[in-house]
C-alpha cells in the first residue's frame, strides 16, 4: 500500500512541480484574479539510470543544438562557477516558435520533466516530437512515462512572447560571463 502511494505521490507531484514551475503564470484582469497558462504542447517524464544524468544532460543539449534551438544547461553554468546544482535544468528557444525545458528535482531522483511548446495557438511540431521521443528512448536509454499533449489559444501568445525573451536574455547573460 505505501508503495502504491509512494509511486503516486512522486507522479503527481512531479507533474505539479513542472507545470508550476515553467507554464502556469498569473494574469490579473479589471474585476477579477483569474490564472492564464501556457502549457506544453508536449510533456512527459524520463526515468533515467540516476549515475548516467550528467552524461543525459550534455546530450540532450547537443541535441536541441542540433535540432536548431539554443540550448542553455544552468546546471552546467553553476558548476562552472563552483556551485553544486542539485538538479538538471536545460531550457532552450529557437527565438520565435520553439520552447523546451527539462528539469530534475532531487526528490525524485532519475526523473526528468520535459516540455516543449510552440508559438499560441499550437502548432504542433510533430516532426521534432517524434524525433525528441526517439531520442529519449534510442539514445539516451530512458525509459518515457506520462506523455501528454495540450493545447494553448492564441491568448496564450504574449505569456510564450515573454518566456522566449527570458530565456534568450538567460542564455545571452551566460555567454557572456563565459568570456
Amino acid at each position: 500500500m505505501n508503495i502504491i502511494f509512494s509511486k503516486t505521490f512522486d507522479a503527481v507531484f512531479g507533474a505539479i512541480l513542472i507545470i508550476s514551475e515553467f507554464w502556469i503564470i498569473p494574469a490579473y484582469g479589471d474585476e477579477n484574479l483569474r490564472y492564464d497558462a501556457l502549457f506544453p504542447d508536449l510533456s512527459f517524464n524520463l526515468k533515467c539510470d540516476p549515475i548516467k544524468l550528467e552524461v543525459v544532460e550534455s546530450q540532450f543539449e547537443a541535441f536541441l543544438t542540433q535540432n536548431g534551438l539554443k540550448a542553455l544547461s544552468i546546471a552546467q553554468e553553476k558548476k562552472q562557477r563552483g556551485k553544486n546544482p542539485e538538479r538538471i535544468r536545460i531550457t532552450a528557444t529557437d527565438g520565435k516558435d520553439r520552447i523546451f525545458n527539462a528539469t530534475s528535482f532531487p526528490t525524485l531522483v532519475g526523473t526528468i520533466s520535459v516540455g516543449f511548446v510552440t508559438l499560441p495557438p499550437t502548432r504542433r511540431d510533430s516532426i521534432f516530437e517524434d524525433k525528441a521521443l526517439e531520442f529519449v528512448r534510442a539514445k539516451l536509454g530512458c525509459q518515457v512515462q506520462q506523455i501528454e499533449r495540450h493545447e494553448n489559444g492564441l491568448e496564450a501568445a504574449a505569456f510564450f512572447k515573454n518566456d522566449v525573451a527570458r530565456i534568450e536574455q538567460l542564455i545571452e547573460e551566460a555567454s557572456k560571463i563565459r568570456k
